[in-house]
């Protein structure tokens, strides 16, 4: 018995017609009263009585009847059932996040991105930027979010998300540290100390200092060891230029103010930028594309 059969029987029990059924159901008389007739073998008894207005049927008919409609019911719900169970297709996106980009990327941000996403399966790990780029090349990653400016970063293609203002950390018993903003002009002879994995982006700095006629001795600190960073810039008598991330991920540090870095009137300044590093020559996914752009989006509100 099929359950085609059931959804026939019961099409001509409603229409108490053959020939009315067979019109609903789209499909000849003969081959209807073919199914008809072949329900009664099986069951070994007449369901219907065959009368000049159509058909009735008997007592056996009738039961068979309220089973056929309950059988219809449990294969309506095993399918929903079953759909509802289904797991949508899904995209695996993996994404490294460099150094204190990382903690932009909050539980809450990522769970957002999840529920707006749900056919993006997102996996997230945060290391030394140059950490990331060997597991980027061996294909364990997708993407890398830094805002290191390396110069391996040409073997990339390179996505700019945001760029982000300068701020500098003052050591609070400098004198500087009295200050709402500070210029390139009142840096002037002192040591700024920056990660080593931007050491392209200091060249640049240093060439805007040069421009301005400015002294401004640049010391490279090894990255991923920001308290190591402070430690040199108080030992040295110098201050430690950040970004806007860490104004952002860590509002405060003990002995430290953060201070903007305001060099406008001063010239071209480069600002540093958060960019999503993917394999050469490879256009983005659409997956990649989406979380680059919610990205952008909630950064716009940290």
């Amino acid at each position: 018995m099929e359950l085609t059969s059931l959804t026939y029987y019961v099409a001509v029990v409603q229409e108490k017609s053959i020939t009315k059924a067979a019109v609903k159901l789209f499909i000849s008389k003969q081959a209807l009263s073919h199914v008809i007739k072949k329900l009664e073998e099986e069951l070994d008894v007449p369901l219907f009585v065959r009368t000049p207005q159509g058909v009735e049927l008997t007592s056996a008919g009738l039961r068979f009847y309220e089973y056929a409609i309950e059988m219809g019911k449990s294969w309506k719900a095993c399918v929903n059932d079953i759909h509802k169970t289904k797991k949508p297709h899904t995209t695996e996106l993996r994404v490294g996040f460099g150094y204190m980009s990382y903690l932009l990327w909050s539980r809450e941000i990522d769970e957002d991105f999840a529920r707006l996403h749900p056919h993006i399966s997102l996996t997230t790990v945060g290391r030394l930027s140059k950490e990331l780029l060997v597991e980027l090349d061996n294909n364990r990653l997708d993407a890398v979010i830094t805002c290191m400016q390396g110069d391996q970063h040409a073997r990339y293609e390179k996505t700019l998300i945001q760029q982000r203002p300068l701020y500098v950390l003052v050591p609070s018993d400098n004198p500087m540290a009295s200050k709402h903003v500070i210029t390139p002009y009142d840096l002037n002879g002192m040591k700024l100390i920056y990660s080593d994995s931007g050491a392209r982006f200091m060249q640049e700095m240093q060439a805007f200092f040069e421009e301005l006629g400015l002294s401004i001795q640049v010391c490279l600190t090894p990255a991923g060891n920001f308290f190591a960073s402070l430690k040199q810039a108080r030992d040295v008598g110098g201050v430690l230029l950040t970004n806007d991330v860490f104004r952002q991920v860590a509002p405060s540090i003990d002995g430290f103010k953060i201070i903007p870095f305001q060099h406008k009137g001063a010239g071209e300044l480069p600002e540093t930028r958060i960019y999503a590093l993917s394999a050469k020559g490879a256009p983005l996914s659409s997956a990649l594309r989406q979380f680059i752009e919610y990205f952008y989006a909630a950064l716009l509100t940290v």
